[in-house]
Order: structure tokens, then sequence, then C-alpha cells
């Protein structure tokens, strides 16, 4: 998470060169802006932070249905029991066609994922 700190110091500093010329005549306006600047990004940097560890938790999330290595639907099902069962058995890939589902544990954020489609 060090990327998100480096961001933060890089927009106060931003912040800090953003110099107008009527700041020399105002110097507690610039001052005062500056600090309201300063807050907003301070409150910002919480839910920034929770939003990037929701992404990598996501991105850990998937599963790549395309590898070669993924075994999905009957043919795990036929290799764990030792069937044989497989594509030449009429078994479909996972997802209808092997269009590449993505397969995604609940976090806690935006809808449960539907199975019924």
């Amino acid at each position: 998470m060090q990327c998100i700190d480096a961001v933060f110091e890089e927009l106060q500093r931003i912040v800090l060169e953003c110099e107008l010329p009527e700041f020399q005549r105002f110097v507690n306006l610039r001052d005062s802006i500056f600090e309201v600047v300063k807050s907003v990004l301070k409150k910002c940097l919480q839910p920034a932070n929770q939003m990037i560890v929701n992404l990598i938790q996501i991105e850990l999330a998937y599963i790549n249905t395309n590898h070669p290595d993924f075994i999905g639907g009957s043919n795990a099902i036929g290799t764990s029991l030792g069937h044989g069962y497989g594509p030449t058995a009429g078994a479909s890939s996972v997802g209808g066609g092997g269009g590449g589902t993505v397969v995604r544990r609940r976090l806690g954020i935006g809808r449960p994922f539907n199975f019924s489609t």
C-alpha cells in the first residue's frame, strides 16, 4: 500500500505548487485554501485505500476458466471419481460454451452473483 501514500504525498506537493499571483496578496486565504484541500485529501485517503484493497481481493478471487489446467464442471467430478467423464461424453464446459465464466467470491460489495442465469 506504499503506492497510496506516494500518490497522497504527490497530490499534496502539487497543491503546494499551485500558486496563483493573487495568493501573494492574500496569504491567509491561501493558507485556508491549502488547509481545506489537504483535509479533503486526507478524508479521501481511507476510502481510496479500501477501494484498492477491494480491487486486489477481486483480482485474487478471479478464476480463469480459459486456463488449460482448469478442470470445470462435470470434468472435475469425473476426474475425482475416476469415471472418465469428459467433453467427449457429452459434457459441456463451465459457463456454457467455454466463454470464460468469471466466478468471484462475495466480498461484501456490490450485488451478489446470480447463478440462475
